[in-house]
Parts: C-alpha cells; structure tokens; sequence
C-alpha cells in the first residue's frame, strides 16, 4: 500500500511539474481552464474505440480458456466419480458465472464504466457540481483567483508604504528638521531619514509580509493546481481502464485466471470510489475560497504610527499612516490551504483502497468450489 501511495505521488508531482510551470509562466494573461478540461476529453477520446477493438481479442480469449476450464472440470468430474445430475448441475452454475461476468462487461447498461459513472454523478450532485468534468478548471481559475487578491493586497500596502516615505520626507523638510539644500540635496537627505524610521518601526514586517506574500503566491497557484492534477488523473486512470475492460473480461472463464478479472473489477470500483471521495473534497475548496479571501483581505489594515526620532540633535514627533498586511493572516490562510491540498491528496487514495478490500471469489466459483 505504501508503494502504491509513493507511486501514485511520484507521478502526480511529474504530471504537476509538465503542467505548471507553463500555467505559472501564463499568470500575467491568465489561465485557460479549457486546456485543463481537454486533457481528459482527448484521454477519452482516444481511448473510445478501445473497447471495440480489445472485444474480438477477448472473444477468443474467454473460447480458449473456456475450453482449458472443460477439460479440467471433466478430470476433476471423472476423479471425483460423481452422479450426472451433479455434473450437469456444476457445469450450469460454472456456465453462469461465466456468462454473468461476461455480459456485465458488455452490456452498455452494466460494465466497469457504468459503475464508475454512478459514482462520479453521485458525487458531482452532492459537491453541487453541474459539470464534474469542468471541475479542474475552476480549480486552476480559483487558484489564480486567490493569489490575484493576495497580489493585489500586497500591492496596496507596497503603494502605501511609499507614500508613507514620502510623506515623512515632506515632513521632515516641513518641520524643518532637514534643510531642502543646494539642488535638494536636503530632500535625499530627508529621503534616507525617513527611509531609517521607516525601518525602525514598519519595514521589516513590510519585507516579511512581501516574503510571504512570494511564497503564498506559488502554494496557493501550485496547491489548486495540484487538486486539478489529481482530479484530472483520477479520470485518466478510470478512462484507460475502462478502456481495457473488455479483455480482462476473457479471463473468468479460466478458474487460473479468475483471479485477474476479480482484480481488474476491485480496481475499477476502487478507482469510482477515487472519484466518489475527490470531487466533493476537491469541490470543497471551490466553496472555500470566499472564507480565505475575506481572511486575506482581513489582514491588510491601516496603522497609524507615531514615532519621535532625534535628527541632528532635534527632536522630531511624526504621525505616519500606512497600510499594514498581516504576515500572519496569510501564514495561516497558507497553512489552511495546504491542508486542503494533501487532504484531498491523501483520503480518497488511501481510504477508497479500505472500503474496496473485498474478495468476490471469483475463481473458486468458476471452479465450483464453495466461497
């Protein structure tokens, strides 16, 4: 299990690599979910006629097998010395196990698809998604969405932290406190002041808010697309294995090879249980969005600071009013949404694998031994 959890890391980290670093490099026109959703409807149409195609191969499959499964059964028959009754009887109930796995891979109504399908709809309708397919790329757009409000925050409180140097440099020439000078050397001179109460009292935190803010960009663009990465290979993986259904179909004629088609139906059910538990996790932070962005734009506030400095032995009182982002805020709205990310990451792939861990005994049916 924890291989299969590594694995299924590994490759949703190299498909995130491939599909974000062009998503990032794009921000500034912004991101077209269309690219997004295409990924998986290319998948499925290129994988739509599989089924069509692999079904002869199965046809001669299940003859083959189904032949190897009469020959062992006619020796265990005759080694066993039963009555014809119980012959006929055995050789009715093995026939039907046989043409009931068979026809549920072929009928439309049935099938590894079906199943899968049920689960998505049942989950789209509880996330209140109209269109689960279209769900990666309101992820991607909503990402994007939260790191332009975190820009535009941070932008805000950068414009007015250099209104606030200018303004204490007006005032400081207003005051007196600097002569204006030759050539105004005196308002560099009143420049470098206000640059030095600026970080005594608010341009550190300004730096580190701008750190954070750096970083918040690229969890918040990353994390979303992430979510949209593991939506959209959940659905390549249903895809290419419902693609490849049909053959896996030939082996339950074989009470040997039995066991591969209980396998191939446990993944298919655990790969719609996948789906059952991401969509609703995924769509969760859809919902969500609005809760971090109020916090986001909650923690920029307006601060009036009222230093008193000594500027060549003069005493100097100010009334300095900036704009101030909370680093803090944002840590925690980050720490929230990485939460959400390894969440929708790590339940649906380790529970799904849980609940599906069922033995159909399919093998010991076609044998016509007892489960």
């Amino acid at each position: 299990m924890k291989r299969m959890v590594g694995r299924s890391a590994v490759e949703v980290l190299g498909l995130g690599v491939a599909v974000l670093l062009p998503t990032l490099l794009a921000a500034q026109t912004g991101p077209d979910e269309r690219v997004v959703v295409g990924i998986v409807e290319q998948f499925r149409q290129a994988a739509s006629e599989w089924p069509q195609l692999f079904r002869p191969w199965a046809e001669m499959l299940l003859a083959a097998l189904l032949t190897l499964e009469g020959y062992l059964s006619w020796a265990d028959w005759q080694t066993r010395q039963i009555g014809m009754e119980r012959m006929v009887g055995e050789a009715v109930r093995k026939l039907g196990v046989i043409a009931l796995v068979w026809a549920f891979f072929i009928n439309p109504l049935l099938g590894p698809d079906q199943v899968i399908a049920l689960f998505r709809n049942i989950a789209g309708t509880v996330a209140g998604v109209r269109d689960p397919g279209a769900l990666p790329g309101d992820l991607v757009l909503q990402g994007f969405a939260l790191a332009d409000v975190l820009l535009r925050a941070a932008n805000q409180a950068i414009a007015e932290l250099m209104t606030a140097w200018w303004e204490i440099s007006r005032n400081l020439i207003e005051q007196g406190a600097v002569e204006e000078g030759f050539l105004g050397v005196g308002v560099l001179v009143a420049h470098l002041h206000a640059l030095r109460i600026l970080a005594a009292t608010v341009l550190l935190e300004a730096v580190f808010a701008v750190l954070v803010v750096g970083v918040g960009v690229v969890v918040l663009e990353a994390g979303f697309a992430f979510i949209a990465l593991q939506v959209v290979l959940v659905e390549i993986e249903a895809i290419l294995l419902i693609g490849f259904g049909v053959f896996f179909a030939g082996f339950a004629s074989f009470r040997v090879t039995a066991g591969m088609t209980e396998a191939y139906l446990k993944q298919a059910f655990v790969l719609g249980l996948r789906l059952f538990l991401t969509l609703p996790l995924a769509a969760l932070g859809v919902k969500m969005a609005d809760f971090w962005s109020n916090n986001l734009l909650a923690g920029v506030t307006r601060r009036t600071l009222r230093p008193e400095v000594v500027i060549d032995g003069r005493p100097v009182r100010l009334a300095i009013e900036v704009v101030y982002m909370n680093p803090i805020t944002v840590v925690l709205v980050l720490i929230s949404v990485c939460f959400y990310v390894y969440l929708v990451w790590a339940f649906p792939a380790r529970y799904a694998s849980k609940i599906a861990d069922v033995r159909l005994n399919l093998a010991a049916a076609v044998a016509g031994k007892a489960a």
